[in-house]
């Protein structure tokens, strides 16, 4: 429990521990980036003492402001130890609400201490923490000043609490932090996925670089690459590491972590890819094994057992060799949110599907199954895919049998256990 410590003692004699953390992309045009955080340290007790603590004792002695101007200190005077051994870096400094109110004054402040250090203002970028409590055209000002002078502004945070789209559009900043793991607290991760894609296109439309941070798994590092992310940051990528002069070769090796990030992104999205489409055909052959036993009733009580057996099946019809559909299209009421069916158009019997491109590939005989790029479905907002292949009743007619499969719940789906199902029946 952190406490005991004397903020003023703390602040005069700048005692402080900083680590640094990569931000690395894939893209080696790119430079690479450090986060600074700075902790206190109480030399009488030996604690370390978080920011939030620090500034919970520093508000009380009205002693934010000071606080700040040594955290920056700081982590300028770490980093320019760094920089001269590798100039092809940038730092991003936390900067607190009693600093940005300051405006002008607090840009002139920064481009002197950056210059004490020998830093250029361009390999600078502040990250804006705690900022509620100000009106926008405080901020405003802070990031109109700093940018005269040649810094970047980065709004930290995205995703937290009202800190959202709002704020891209507001500030227009040079660089945005997504932070996955506040994202993460959302109930349905194909919306999490979705709110990403979202505002990384909004931002890369405003030529905005987008950080995603809290990474701490492949599956977020290779859905971060999809969506043209230039910078990951997180546990996976890079642990903070603590600085002193002795260690600072540990911040310069990198190169072995972006070769794995190249690497792995690569061979990740690649193999998954492959492995959805064999699991899918895998499904659907056996869907089309057992058609005649469901095709031979009425067609919602077919549709039926197909959801019932395939959960993650959210709507389908049939399509006969004329191209036209046969009936209703069927919507798995059990399995999904139907309620954006009065809304978005729901084809019925006669729809005429014979310019669509599976048609024609199917009708060739190039193709037994058409699976197309996943998309996001705007029945449930959430990612698809669209499966058509042939299925036969018991009278020997063809028709073509339209899937929407829902992709998260399918990545679910033991593919496994519904063959060993048929071994233990033919027994």
């Amino acid at each position: 429990m952190e406490v005991g410590f004397d903020i003023h003692v703390m602040i005069k004699e700048k005692s402080f521990i900083v680590q640094y953390q990569s931000l690395l992309s894939n893209n080696p045009s790119f430079r690479r980036g450090l986060e600074a955080f700075v902790k206190g340290y109480d030399c009488q007790s030996g604690q370390v003492i978080s920011v939030p603590a620090m500034f919970n004792v520093a508000r009380s002695a009205s002693l934010c402001k000071e606080l700040n101007h040594c955290m920056v200190e700081k982590a300028m005077e770490g980093f320019a130890k760094i920089y001269s051994e590798d100039s092809d870096l940038f730092l991003f400094i936390n900067v607190d609400a009693t600093l940005i109110k300051e405006g002008g004054i607090a840009a002139e402040w920064l481009v002197k201490k950056a210059e004490s250090f020998g830093l250029p203002v361009d390999a600078i970028a502040f990250d804006l923490l705690d900022y509620e409590t100000l009106n926008v055209d405080e901020i405003r000002r802070f990031i109109k000043s700093c940018r005269r002078e040649g810094f970047y502004i980065c709004i930290d945070d995205i995703g937290k609490g009202f800190n959202n789209l709002d704020k891209i559009l507001l500030y227009n900043p040079d660089v945005i932090k997504i932070n996955v793991q506040y994202l993460e607290k959302l109930p349905y991760q194909d919306y999490r996925e979705r709110l990403i894609k979202q505002m990384t296109h909004l931002a890369h439309e405003l030529g905005i670089l987008v950080v995603i941070t809290g990474v701490e798994d492949e599956r977020m590092l290779a859905f971060a690459y999809e969506q043209g992310v230039q910078y990951f940051q997180g546990y996976h990528i890079d642990r903070p590491k603590r600085f002193d002069e002795n260690n600072i070769d540990v911040f310069l090796d990198v190169e072995k972590a972006r070769k794995a990030i190249e690497r792995y992104i690569d061979e990740a999205l690649m193999e998954d890819a492959r492995s959805m489409m064999n699991k899918l055909v895998m499904v659907l052959n056996k869907i089309r094994e057992d058609s005649h036993g469901w095709m031979d009733k009425d067609t919602r009580a077919s549709f039926e057992i197909l959801f019932d057996q395939y959960y993650f099946i959210q709507s389908g019809w049939l399509v006969n060799g004329e191209g036209r559909q046969t009936g209703e299209a069927y919507i798995n009421n059990d399995g999904f949110d139907e309620r954006r069916a009065g809304i978005f158009r729901i084809y019925g019997p006669g729809h005429d599907y014979s310019d669509e491109q599976y048609y024609s590939i199917l009708r060739s005989g190039a193709l037994d199954v058409w699976i197309t790029k996943p998309y996001y479905s705007l029945l449930n907002n959430q990612l698809c895919m669209k499966t058509t292949s042939y299925i036969e009743a018991s009278d020997g007619k063809q028709y073509m049998l339209v899937l929407e499969v829902n992709v998260s719940e399918f990545s679910k789906f033991n593919v496994s256990a519904l063959f060993e199902a048929d071994k233990i029946e033919q027994r």
